[in-house]
């Protein structure tokens, strides 16, 4: 019989959280410093910060508490609950990182998707019964190209998303189409609400706060929480 909502985020979602949030900050403190730095335009008015220089408590705490309240919600995704892992804790450091510079690094990117992938995998194949993986695994790969598909179309023809957002949107897509089509639309839809309501905010304060960052704006944190935000939806 399944836990009430209430105890699954308590037990053992508080375990999940401890989990989540001190791989973010092992991502951050030894991985994000590592980091190759990306070539960027010499007229842009926004000097980036080096990588090596995020190791700072304004990128190292909030990677920590984004991870641990998104690694409380794992348990919800049942069989994909080790892939959410992976995605709190490693995608807290990447959107911490887009947070701080507007740039979603392709190689701690792509350890996320490897990790995402991996333990989903390893998770389903524990335990969901063997007659679910083909439908979890063909979910995912909807998931991916559709997100894909969508944001790609969005970058294209926009110009507030970055190539890193698509990358992104099509790792979120891909977990949430896992756990089906209704996850699906609503991780997608719940990520870019929260995006543009942010966007809208972030744009009238800086409009008598102006920014170092100028337009820019880090999209990146918001599709991330676009799954975990459709775990609790679903599981309330």
């Amino acid at each position: 019989m399944p836990l009430p909502l209430w105890r699954t985020l308590l037990w053992p979602g508080t375990m999940t959280a401890l989990v989540a949030a001190l791989l973010a900050l092992i991502a951050v403190r030894f991985l994000v410093p590592r980091l190759p730095e990306p070539e960027v335009d010499p007229d842009d008015p926004f000097v980036k910060p080096l990588y090596r220089d995020l190791v700072r408590p304004g990128v190292t705490i909030p990677a920590l508490a984004l991870g641990g309240i998104a690694g409380g919600t794992s348990p919800l995704a049942g069989g994909m609950v080790l892939g959410a892992l992976a995605l709190a804790g490693l995608g807290a450091a990447l959107s911490s990182v887009d947070a701080a510079t507007t740039y979603l690094p392709s190689r701690l990117h792509w350890l996320t998707v490897s990790a995402v992938v991996l333990l989903g995998a390893l998770g389903v194949l524990l335990w969901e019964p063997r007659a679910r993986w083909w439908p979890i695994g063909l979910g995912a790969v909807f998931g991916a190209l559709a997100s894909f598909c969508l944001f790609w179309v969005i970058w294209r023809v926009g110009n507030g998303f970055g190539y890193g957002d698509v990358r992104l949107a099509t790792l979120t897509g891909g977990f949430c189409g896992a756990l089906g089509v209704q996850t699906w639309w609503a991780g997608m839809l719940l990520g870019t609400i929260v995006g543009a309501v942010c966007a809208i905010a972030v744009a009238l304060y800086r409009r008598r706060h102006p920014s170092p960052l100028g337009t820019a704006f880090p999209y990146g944190p918001a599709l991330w929480a676009g799954p975990f935000l459709a775990l609790l939806m679903s599981a309330w």
